[in-house]
This record gives structure tokens, sequence and C-alpha cells, in this order.
């Protein structure tokens, strides 16, 4: 077939590639479909295999499980990638293997895309920036929590909004944009709705402090100050 189509020379039983780019797009599709069939194979064998592990919920099959979603996403089975990565990146965030955790939740930002789930505007994808800030990736979870924060204004999600100004915030003061940050933590503290706990908005106030005096501003730093006593005071601090 490849030599009808001109794609392949045959002289005496020896096939050669008329152009080089031909071979390389069709190595490409066969070593796609080969890999696909090997995770789509492996998957199988933890369905059949590993079966009962598949459920659990120790943190020691966590490994053995997210070896399962790697091969889920790779055999594109993307409905059971997105479900299962979602479900293993939030466990990892709680167990502090943040790097493991930003892996799953970007396999299931990826797949959940693919699905034409609307991962962009969704507040749980808001940890895959705050995780890019711990692993010290600034920059990118600024430009991230700054589109966060304008998606739900927009969807007027006040909620959402405040807690994205708070994660915002705190990657803009890792980016020394230490203005942009206090603007936006003050934000987040103006915004807040009544039902966040008191041990937040106190604990948000004395980083205020904390970055306006970094950055010279002891007015403003002695102000928010004065602000959290009284909620200091209360929790007997």
């Amino acid at each position: 077939e490849l030599v009808e189509q001109r794609i392949i020379n045959e002289w005496d039983g020896i096939y050669w590639f008329k152009n080089l780019y031909y071979k390389d797009l069709i190595y490409q599709d066969i070593l796609i479909n080969l890999a696909k069939k090997y995770h789509q194979n492996a998957a199988t064998l933890f369905d059949t295999v590993f079966k009962d592990s598949l459920s659990s919920t120790h943190p020691d099959d966590l490994p053995l499980l997210r070896s399962y979603a790697n091969h889920l996403h790779k055999a594109m089975d993307y409905r059971k990638s997105f479900k299962l990565n979602l479900k293993l990146g939030h466990w990892a965030i709680k167990l502090g293997a943040y790097s493991m955790a930003y892996n799953c939740l970007k396999h299931a930002q990826e797949a959940g895309k693919l699905i034409g789930y609307d991962v962009e505007s969704d507040a749980i994808f808001g940890n895959v920036n705050f995780i890019e800030n711990l692993l010290g990736h600034h920059e990118q979870a600024y430009r991230e929590h700054k589109k966060l924060s304008e998606v739900f204004i927009k969807r007027n999600d006040r909620t959402n909004y405040s807690i994205a100004l708070l994660y915002f915030g705190v990657s803009a003061v890792s980016c020394e944009k230490y203005e942009e940050g206090l603007n936006a933590i003050r934000g987040f503290l103006d915004s807040a709705p009544p039902h966040f706990s008191e041990d937040l908005l106190l604990r948000t106030r004395i980083f205020l402090a904390q970055i306006a005096v970094c950055s010279g501003q002891f007015d403003r730093a002695l102000k928010v100050v004065v602000e959290a006593i009284p909620t200091a005071k209360d929790d007997g601090r």
C-alpha cells in the first residue's frame, strides 16, 4: 500500500522511504499505537491482578494507584484517568506528597479538557497553581492564579474569587511583587465570606503585616496588626 502511494520505493525486494519526513511520521504513528496498546494491557493487568488494591485508601498503596492512573492516561482512557488522577491528587496533597499531587492534577486537567470538562474555571484546579508555588514554580503559579481570579470575578463566585485572590497574593509575594501581593491579600480579607474561619483570617492578617514590614511599609503593617488584635484576644492568643 505504501509503495502504491509512492511513499516507499521498492526494487528487487528492497524497500526504502522516498522521504525521511514520511519515515518519521510513520514510525511515530507505529510507536504511538504500540505504546497505547502496551498501556491498555498494563491497565487491564491492574484491573485483574491488583483489583482489591484499587479501592484502597492506605498511603502505602498510593504509588500503585499512581502507576495505574498513569497507564490509564497513556492508554488514552481519559474518563477513568480524569476521575482517578483527581482523587489521587487531593489525597497526595493531604499526605504532603506535593510533587505527586502536582503530576496527578496536571494529568486530571489534561484528561478533563479532552472529555469536555471545564477545567479552566473549576476551583479544584487552583490546587495545581498552589502546588506550583510550593515547588518553586512561582511565575507560573502567579500567572495561573491571576487568570483564575479573573474567571471567578466574572462568574460572580465570591468564595472561590476570595481564595484565588489569597493564592494570587502569595504567588505575587514569592515573585517579589510585594505591592501586588499586598493588594491581593488585602482584597481577600475585604471580600472573604462570613463562613471563612477566624483562624485563617487572623493568620492572613499576620502574613500581610509581615509582607508590609519586608517592603518597608511600617505604618501599613502597624495598621494590620491593630486590626488583628481583637481577634487574637478573643482566641486567647
